[in-house]
């Protein structure tokens, strides 16, 4: 399940959760594989406008990445072994998984998966709009102020601040649109991977 979170002002926390199998499976801008997208700001923005994105795209046993001008990305590795990254160049950067990897949206990659189920998290940033990344916590941590979204890879975490908190389970997806104070991510099942997507402008 995908459970989307949204905290204002840390005084009121609307929930809704949705499949993530009933998430729509878009087509990559390319048509060459497919991806699921968790959030785009501003909402509802195209292609061509959004300032930031966050999807989770499926990896078969070789993919070429769609071509973003003016897009700075960032990926991981989620599931499967290993992925390597084929530029234009004739550079090959081998990942392994919760290894974030920037690279331009401009440049011509093909990615070559190896092992079963392959799934990506992806961060794009449209270049002088948004900068940001990606950190991969598996210990108690506090968030930054510039943290906007987190992804449970695996296990479960307590999410909370002075006011308020929840609890977000292996495959949810908490989106923060405003937040205020310390608010802290703690571990509670030994394992446990979450994604933290930072934005800083």
């Amino acid at each position: 399940m995908v459970a989307k979170t949204y905290l204002r002002n840390c005084t009121s926390i609307k929930v809704k959760t949705i499949s993530f199998e009933n998430l729509q499976a878009a087509p990559w801008k390319n048509g060459d594989g497919t991806t699921r997208e968790l959030y785009r700001y501003p909402k509802n923005s195209s292609n061509e406008e959004f300032f930031w994105r966050v999807s989770i795209a499926d990896i078969a046993q070789s993919n070429t990445f769609s071509i973003f001008p003016g897009i700075d990305r960032i990926i991981s590795l989620l599931h499967g072994k290993s992925i390597e990254l084929h530029s234009s160049k004739e550079n090959i950067t081998s990942l392994a998984p919760f290894e974030p990897h920037f690279f331009y949206g401009e440049e011509a990659i093909t990615a070559k998966a190896y092992g079963e189920n392959c799934q990506d998290f992806n961060l794009m940033l449209r270049r002088g709009v948004a900068s940001g990344d990606i950190k991969v916590l598996r210990s108690d941590h506090n968030l930054s102020q510039n943290t906007v979204l987190l992804f449970c890879v695996q296990g479960k975490w307590r999410i909370a601040d002075s006011n308020k908190e929840l609890i977000l389970e292996c495959g949810q997806t908490l989106i923060f649109e405003d937040m205020i104070g310390l608010t802290s991510a703690r571990s509670l099942i030994f394992g446990s991977i979450l994604m933290n997507v930072n934005i800083y402008s």
